[in-house]
């Protein structure tokens, strides 16, 4: 559900699929729990303090009314899964970004081949009830792949640069020349910031 001014009615559970293109970052806060899957491309999620790539290995489960900003920088194809309350129980935690199993890309698929206006069969039913069960049991096994954020201008800077030219021959040289530092005052404020040096696996976790 990208787009937070739209209302939709859930009484049990619906799936939406959309493409979208890059475009300004997104705040939502939805009252349904909410699964968010990216099948093509991926998309940065942040909240509270922390931040998350979505590509079609992974998914976040998100509870009602947990607020999100969405980072749509790519051409991207965009699966949202939305369960009611009285449909499935409060996930255990806010937020839990976790690795996707081929089953559960699968059932996904197959529950977004009902159409939004579509009365729900049975058949249809128990999909969104064996998804759930499965996103569910997941997201109790939360993916450690986080991406990492900083607090200063020029760090913050250096991580989008990072991530916006992965696909791209890149030095940190580069990135210290494109932020207006030297690369020994970006390596102190990255290791400072992050914990972490920049590198294959700094830049691996924003892929």
């Amino acid at each position: 559900m990208i787009q937070p001014q739209r209302q939709i009615a859930v009484s049990d559970a619906l799936c939406i699929y959309q493409d979208l293109f890059p475009q300004p970052p997104r705040e939502l806060q939805i009252e349904h729990h909410y699964l968010l899957y990216v099948s093509f491309g991926a998309m940065r999620l942040e909240a509270e303090g922390a931040a998350w790539s979505l590509p079609p290995d992974r998914a976040a489960l998100v509870a009602a009314g947990t607020p999100l900003r969405l980072l749509l920088n790519q051409k991207m194809s965009v699966c949202s899964v939305l369960f009611s309350s009285r449909f499935a129980p409060t996930p255990r935690a806010p937020l839990s970004v976790f690795e996707m199993t081929p089953l559960a890309r699968e059932i996904v698929k197959e529950c977004g081949r009902t159409e939004e206006d579509e009365p729900l069969s049975e058949y249809r039913l128990s999909l969104f009830r064996t998804l759930q069960m499965v996103t569910w049991r997941l997201a109790d096994t939360p993916s450690k792949a986080t991406i990492p954020t900083g607090k200063s201008r020029g760090v913050i800077r250096a991580l989008a640069i990072t991530e916006s030219l992965l696909a791209e021959p890149l030095r940190f040289e580069d990135v210290s020349r494109m932020t207006g530092q030297t690369p020994r005052t970006l390596a102190r404020r990255l290791l400072a910031e992050t914990g972490q040096r920049w590198g294959g696996k700094f830049c691996g976790e924003c892929e």
